[in-house]
């Protein structure tokens, strides 16, 4: 949860970093976090305040040396908000597939509501031809569809393959079936990262939840700082930015996947049962020829799940630009802004 340490101006300027970390979840609004700001610093008669450090904060917020009232309310919607998100891609979202004359299965990141579908008498099976799900019989059908709609939103799909109404599901699934390999000490700690998978001999590729960032710094000189002053003058150009910023490095992976004449090789990861990629710019190093290269198929699907999740990511950095505009960048050069 969102902290932040705060000391004052006048004890840095002596010297002092002296100062507290303050829960942001445990002040009910801005003037009680006010107030627990003064308590930490009761020795001065008029503290300046200033924040030297922040943690946890929710995805895209933060602040610099300072928390206004805005930034403050921005931030407490925000955990709220993710505190009802799943996986980190919004709404969860599942898959009701017509698999046969006397089943069906739901497909999608079902982990939320895992024990709710037991309870119904669902029996999950990573190997069912529409992807990893809970298989059930039709008659719980109505039961089946009541608790998906009261968790999310629901979809339906056909047994032909992956589930026609949600492209990403597989990926997803593969998750759940991943997570399920591993000591149950172990799940915990990369369960709300992992956000797509795609199972490989070696193990499971993993994808974890991007994270937006919305720092910039620039030189001082020279065609950085040509860009950097271009767009503090237009907006839209800041914008634009913003989002290749963010989306560059998936961008850049994708594009190695699919360019045939780059070898990409792949190894196991045995405290994960993970696969690792390892190639010349991007993700690792150089492979030698004893390690397997990617074939033609599994380079494919794994860029499939890396456009999935850059897909959910554009959708976040767009809502984000939509509520706050550029108003939560910050962007600055060594020295100039200093």
């Amino acid at each position: 949860m969102a902290r932040v340490y705060v000391g004052t101006w006048n004890k840095y300027n002596n010297g002092s970093i002296a100062g507290a970390w303050i829960d942001l979840n445990n002040t009910a609004n801005y003037a009680d976090f006010l107030a627990a700001c003064r308590k930490v610093h009761e020795d001065e008669a008029d503290p300046e305040f200033m924040i030297q450090d922040t943690e946890e904060m929710p995805d895209g917020l933060g602040c610099l040396d300072w928390l206004d009232e805005a930034g403050y309310n921005d931030i407490k919607e925000a955990e709220a908000n993710e505190a009802n998100e799943v996986n980190g891609q919004g709404t969860p979202s599942y898959t009701i597939v017509d698999y046969s004359e006397k089943a069906i299965a739901v497909t999608g990141d079902t982990r939320a509501i895992a024990d709710g579908l037991k309870a119904l008498g669902g029996r999950f099976n990573p190997r069912l031809s529409c992807g990893a799900g809970w298989i059930f019989s039709k008659r719980k059908e109505s039961e089946v569809r009541a608790l998906l709609e009261d968790n999310g939103t629901t979809q339906t799909g056909t047994n032909g393959g992956k589930p026609q109404t949600n492209e990403g599901a597989r990926y997803v699934a593969c998750v759940d079936e991943w997570l399920a390999t591993l000591p149950e000490s172990r799940r915990d700690l990369y369960k709300r990262g992992s956000v797509a998978a795609v199972k490989l001999p070696e193990g499971y590729f993993t994808v974890n939840k991007p994270t937006i960032e919305n720092k910039f710094c620039f030189h001082d000189e020279g065609p950085d700082y040509e860009l950097y002053k271009d767009l503090m003058s237009n907006e839209s150009k800041l914008r634009a930015y913003f989002l290749s910023e963010n989306l560059g490095d998936l961008d850049h992976h994708i594009k190695m996947l699919k360019d045939e004449s780059e070898d990409i090789f792949v190894e196991r990861n045995e405290y994960t049962n993970g696969a690792v990629l390892q190639y010349g710019c991007g993700w690792g190093w150089y492979g030698n020829e004893e390690k397997r290269r990617l074939t033609k198929a599994e380079r494919d699907e794994v860029a499939g799940a890396l456009e999935y999740v850059r897909a959910g990511f554009r959708k976040r950095l767009e809502s984000y630009l939509k509520k706050y505009g550029v108003s939560k960048l910050h962007t600055w050069t060594y020295w100039a802004d200093r």
